[in-house]
């Protein structure tokens, strides 16, 4: 066992149950161009960052990366270390390390975590405030470390694609994994479909007494700011149930067949019967909507749950008060 102090953090390390996972450890896809990506990028790695890594006996390439946003030549991105042990202390705030970190180490706090480096580091407990962070999978005695690369630069070739097309891929590859557990038959929309479906969705729901022009600016397209079609029932005031409640409609609501879109990434899927669908489903996703083959309803969990949405429409159903 060792200790290691950790700015206002102190742990009691298990050095050798943490080698022996590490040594056991394998990467779930290390041949796909999201791990090549972290690969490459630490071919250089930092003192700083490698210090870090020593005190815990953590592999840095041990590590199942998720792509949680892509732009053209970079992505942000997180995923989870473990090291055996529990934490010791909680309380101080002069950073100080002994026999590890050196005490000139520049790492600071940011938001929930600890930047060190590229990365920022969240430790986890079992009796963390967000137990549900944690993964299934963590083995027990352990401490998990929640941890997230805002800026990784993309360094593949230019055969490997970008970044941006990467995250749509991946994205779009969970989604249909949880379709086909779910035991849902779908069908992949085309880029062409997906365009035109989204004009259909905003002419059904377009208000009849509304500014076309104006209502098209604020969901179909603008030069001066973003667009989003559920902007239709903030801007444009449709009605429709809102927050917890509108979850509850979703969950009750008998689907049938339907069409999900996920606005940001462009592109869907048509259901054959979505009745297996849930909230708690789709809640890890921003802006995506399921809706109605007729159009007789439509659900939106946007991505500024908690502060707007999500939103359930129901045709000839008056909203609730």
């Amino acid at each position: 066992m060792s200790i290691v102090s950790f700015r206002d953090l102190t742990f009691d390390v298990d050095i050798e149950a943490t080698k022996r996972y590490y040594q056991k450890f394998s990467v779930t896809d290390p041949d796909g161009k999201l791990f090549r990506n972290f690969k490459k990028n630490f071919e250089i790695i930092t003192d700083e960052e490698t210090r870090f890594f020593r005190s815990f006996c953590i592999d840095p390439l041990c590590f199942d990366v998720k792509i949680d946003c892509g732009w053209h030549n970079a992505m942000s991105v997180s995923g989870h270390y473990i090291f055996f042990g529990k934490c010791v202390k909680k309380k101080g705030t002069d950073f100080a390390v002994k026999n590890t970190l050196p005490e000139n180490s520049q790492v600071i706090s940011v938001n929930f975590g600890y930047e060190v480096g590229r990365f920022i580091f969240d430790f986890l407990e079992n009796d963390t405030s967000w137990p549900e962070t944690i993964p299934d999978d963590i083995p027990e005695s352990c401490i998990c470390i929640e941890t997230r690369i805002i800026n990784l630069p993309w360094l593949l070739s230019k055969k490997d694609g970008s970044a941006d097309r990467l995250y749509i891929e991946e994205t779009r590859r969970i989604f249909e994994n949880i379709l086909k557990q779910l035991n849902i038959e779908y069908s992949v929309m085309s880029h062409k479909e997906v365009s035109a479906y989204m004009k259909q969705w905003f002419l059904e729901y377009l208000p009849p007494t509304s500014d076309k022009k104006e209502m098209e600016s604020v969901c179909l397209f603008s030069k001066e700011h973003s667009t989003l079609l559920w902007h239709m029932f903030t801007w444009g005031k449709v009605e429709s149930e809102e927050g917890e409640h509108a979850n509850e409609c979703f969950d009750e609501k008998e689907k049938g067949e339907c069409v999900i879109l996920l606005e940001n990434h462009k592109f869907g899927f048509i259901l054959k019967n979505g009745d297996g669908l849930t909230s708690k489903i789709l809640d890890p996703y921003k802006d995506i909507y399921v809706t109605a083959k007729d159009f007789s309803w439509s659900y939106v969990h946007t991505h500024e749950d908690g502060w707007i949405g999500p939103f359930f429409y129901h045709r000839g159903v008056q909203k609730q008060e």
